[in-house]
């Protein structure tokens, strides 16, 4: 692809500029505002999880009995 800069004159480059800058822009913005969304429904659903985990927490000693009894 060639340079756009060496093959046009200065004065149709500068928008042109100007528009890959804005699309550079954008699609940077919706990554982040995509990664950010995605991190807080995760911890949402490991905040949901672990108040879930304390209800049922005194099982794990049972669970671990039957593990070595098993082995």
């Amino acid at each position: 692809m060639s340079n756009p800069i060496h093959s046009t004159s200065a004065k149709s480059v500068l928008p042109m500029l100007a528009m890959r800058g804005l699309a550079t822009g954008l699609c940077a913005g919706c990554v982040v505002g995509l990664l950010r969304l995605s991190h807080d429904r995760a911890a949402a659903r490991v905040a949901l999880w672990l108040e879930e985990w304390r209800e049922v927490w005194w099982t794990v000693p049972i669970w671990f009995g039957v593990l070595v009894a098993l082995a």
